[in-house]
């Protein structure tokens, strides 16, 4: 979180780190989640176990880069409506075994748990549909 808060503060100036810590008081279990959606017809995963995904939508090559980069999480949603989803640690990504889907990544995960959306659903400008929105871990 406290990386995240630099980045952002690094990204947008102290504004934005200032309004983050004004979230965190509000309800300190929250926090600000990179979401990727994913219909759970093709996916229906079991927290606690490790899944491989393979990622080619441009927000979502962008998303696991991030996650990978900077040690953060996930989230994985059925749809934008979705009042729930599955927290998501990326442990690895490499180029997608095939030479005809040579833009496409190979994404190893861990499935930690479930969450909850406690906020609405914020798109960030020029990212192509990444969108990221407030949780909170359910136990």
């Amino acid at each position: 979180m406290v990386v995240l808060e630099k980045l952002l503060e690094l990204a947008y100036g102290s504004a934005a780190s200032s309004s983050r810590e004004a979230e965190n008081k509000k309800d300190p279990g929250a926090f600000r989640l990179g979401l990727f959606f994913l219909s759970e017809r093709f996916f229906s995963p079991v927290p606690q176990r490790a899944i491989k995904l393979r990622a080619f939508e441009p927000y979502v090559l962008l998303l696991v880069r991030r996650c990978v980069e900077h040690g953060v999480r996930l989230g994985i949603q059925s749809s934008r409506e979705s009042p729930h989803g599955y927290l998501v640690r990326v442990d690895k990504i490499s180029p997608f075994p095939d030479r005809f889907h040579s833009h496409h990544l190979l994404v190893q995960c861990y499935v930690e748990g479930l969450y909850k959306v406690t906020g609405p659903l914020e798109e960030e400008p020029h990212t192509g549909g990444l969108n990221y929105a407030q949780v909170e871990e359910i136990s």
